[in-house]
């Protein structure tokens, strides 16, 4: 018997990184290269680790 898992998943593609915090992917590019979001590789794929979206929100509704 096969179940499916609700997982979270560990990191996201840029595009779906930009979704899930409802920004655009030009702006979330902005935040990748300027450091305020990490991001790795593997292979040609660049990714986001969960965490590090938390921790950006986290960040950002302190500073409001």
């Amino acid at each position: 018997m096969n179940k499916e898992l609700n997982v979270e998943p560990l990191a996201y593609a840029v595009k779906d990184a930009a979704r899930t915090l409802g920004i655009g992917t030009t702006k979330f590019y902005e935040l990748m290269n300027d450091g305020t979001i990490p991001s790795f590789k593997i292979g040609k794929r660049t990714l986001i680790r969960h965490a590090d979206l938390v921790a950006f929100i986290d960040d950002q509704s302190k500073a409001a």
